[in-house]
């Protein structure tokens, strides 16, 4: 059972973490697996109340029902099941099952990745679409959004780029953007961090990306309007695109973050198998919520009032084309592309075998 265990376990980490962090560990006793979101192990200057790492313990929880289907076993789940553990996020009851059909998407867990190139004009199929809307239905709460209008599509490629101009406006974000970023070798090393290949900068990007790291350039260039190009350029780049991918939920509790990462994995997998690229791009709406909760201590003035404009533009474009959900929580462009030229590697997952 342990060795089944850990090649469940070992099959699931494969799942997306903000740059590449991997922020979850295990304890397992008998044939119950716990799930522990790792606190700190997600930029928290850009997070507002843990909820992108809920959201991405939501996205492992997914892979790991989907690889025990692999191993014939069925999974009992129950999220955040003990209030005195905060960290807790979930049990699974991994159930021997002879009756079970391999999850047709379990191939995929290896495969899914984040692709940031320029994405093809070539549309979504129609089979396609409806296979990703229809996701939704096994994850109360959660609220599942194509929008496949172009002109929806470029106006909301500019409003969550206004994150790409204040990343080069703000000290504390610009640090922490290079603090995160890390060399081929130092990723051989450590399996994770956000290796600069996987930017797909081109030479003279990489070059100019390798002075960016000193401040003191930064506030140099943009006295020429820089972090006004980058958000220009990007948000060219973000309305390349097939589509936009949104998710909202009904309410905003810790569990719904959970279940709506278990519904976002589910789509991104069921996007790779059929041929298509994502590219999540969350930072406007976590770091609005900061500013709306008033936990902000990290915008200015002006750059809170980008993010609450830049928010707002997104969900009025969602609300015209039909979602209700009163929280958004996940953005990511959608379309055909060329495959990425660089995937992350993932550590050994961190298990605790702990005595029956």
């Amino acid at each position: 059972m342990k060795e089944i265990i850990l090649q469940i376990l070992n099959d699931s980490i494969t799942a997306p973490s903000p740059d590449n962090f991997q922020p979850w560990r295990f304890e397992v006793r008998n044939n119950e697996l716990a799930v522990f979101k790792v606190p700190g192990k997600v930029n928290q200057l850009l997070d507002c109340k843990e909820h992108v790492l809920l959201l991405t313990n939501g996205m492992l929880i997914e892979n790991i029902v989907i690889a025990a289907t692999h191993h014939g076993y069925r999974s009992e789940l129950t999220l955040m099941p003990d209030p005195s553990k905060p960290d807790l996020v979930a049990k699974i009851l991994l159930h021997r099952d002879s009756g079970i059909n391999e999850d047709p998407l379990y191939p995929f867990l290896t495969l899914r990745s984040t692709n940031r190139k320029l994405y093809k004009k070539e549309k979504l199929s129609p089979e396609i679409s409806a296979a990703l809307l229809t996701i939704q239905h096994p994850y109360p709460g959660v609220e599942l959004q194509l929008i496949e209008h172009q002109d929806d599509i470029k106006s909301l490629g500019k409003a969550v780029s206004a994150i790409d101009k204040i990343m080069f406006e703000n000290k504390k974000l610009h640090d922490s953007l290079f603090a995160h970023m890390t060399t081929s070798k130092k990723e051989m090393l450590t399996k994770q961090g956000l290796v600069l290949d996987a930017m797909e900068f081109n030479p003279a990007e990489k070059l100019l990306f390798s002075w960016l790291t000193n401040w003191r350039v930064v506030k140099l260039f943009n006295f020429f309007g820089f972090s006004s190009f980058v958000r220009f350029k990007n948000s060219k780049q973000y309305g390349s695109a097939a589509a936009a991918f949104l998710v909202g939920v009904k309410n905003n509790s810790e569990t719904d973050y959970l279940i709506a990462g278990r519904a976002v994995e589910r789509c991104w997998l069921k996007a790779t198998e059929g041929g298509l690229s994502f590219h999540p791009i969350v930072g406007v709406l976590y770091c609005y919520q900061k500013v709306k909760e008033n936990l902000n201590d990290v915008f200015s003035e002006d750059q809170a009032t980008l993010l609450e404009e830049s928010y707002k533009k997104i969900k009025s474009i969602a609300a015209a084309n039909g979602m209700t959900s009163n929280h958004l929580v996940f953005f990511s462009r959608v379309g055909h592309a060329n495959p990425p030229s660089h995937k992350s590697l993932r550590k050994n997952a961190d298990v605790d075998f702990l005595n029956s």
